[in-house]
């Protein structure tokens, strides 16, 4: 209770809408999306299950003490600067900062044509729609091309109708990018191994949720 008293007060207004293992997820009143990280996370070590700092967590898995920090060098560095074509297939980071003593990252909400907020491809669940995965097709293309080491799929991909007939992947989280998200496997550092695993990753995507058109 007292955790979730501070971001009410550093947050009046939002609504909580999302919590995934590192961070919570708010709508402003502004209609942007706010993370907030958690403090500690639950982790099971031998038979006990015990509270670990997440700042120490953070450090192993993004290379930094603050997950929206990794977030936002991350989507500078690889994705900010997409082409013009895939550029909608980026949901943009607007700002990282403190208030209250919380680490706040804000994004842009993806909606769809007609205002609704876009579903993940975990909530939407397996998809048909060709403009979908030639989308994604061209995404990870690009991502070869340029040395983008991006593993985040599933529940870091939105689908956002665009029209009625045609939808777009989203990409919303960048923690999951470069050889630090597996610090327990040293090999990914051996050249072509982080491009290799992304195709891993997007295969299995791929195999879980494109569906046949009917």
């Amino acid at each position: 209770m007292k955790r979730r008293a501070s971001i009410e007060r550093v947050l009046p207004g939002h609504q909580k809408i999302g919590e995934h293992a590192h961070r919570e997820a708010y709508l402003s009143p502004s209609g942007d999306i706010v993370k907030v990280g958690h403090s500690h996370r639950k982790k099971k070590i031998g038979p006990f299950r015990v509270n670990v700092p997440m700042r120490w967590q953070s450090i192993i898995k993004f290379g930094r003490f603050n997950p929206n920090m990794a977030d936002f060098k991350n989507y500078k560095k690889y994705f900010a600067n997409a082409p013009e074509h895939l550029a909608g297939s980026f949901a943009r980071i607007l700002r990282v900062e403190k208030k209250g003593g919380q680490s706040l990252l804000t994004m842009e909400r993806v909606h769809d044509y007609n205002g609704n907020s876009s579903k993940t491809i975990e909530e939407n669940g397996p998809i048909s729609n060709e403009h979908f995965w030639k989308r994604f097709d061209e995404i990870v293309h690009w991502f070869r091309s340029n040395h983008v080491p991006f593993v985040g799929f599933s529940h870091n991909v939105m689908v956002k109708w665009v029209t009625t007939v045609h939808a777009i992947p989203v990409i919303i989280d960048y923690k999951a990018t470069g050889w630090r998200h597996f610090p327990l496997q040293p090999w990914v550092w051996i050249p072509g191994q982080m491009e290799r695993k992304m195709l891993r990753h997007y295969r299995k995507l791929k195999s879980e949720y494109k569906a046949r058109s009917n």
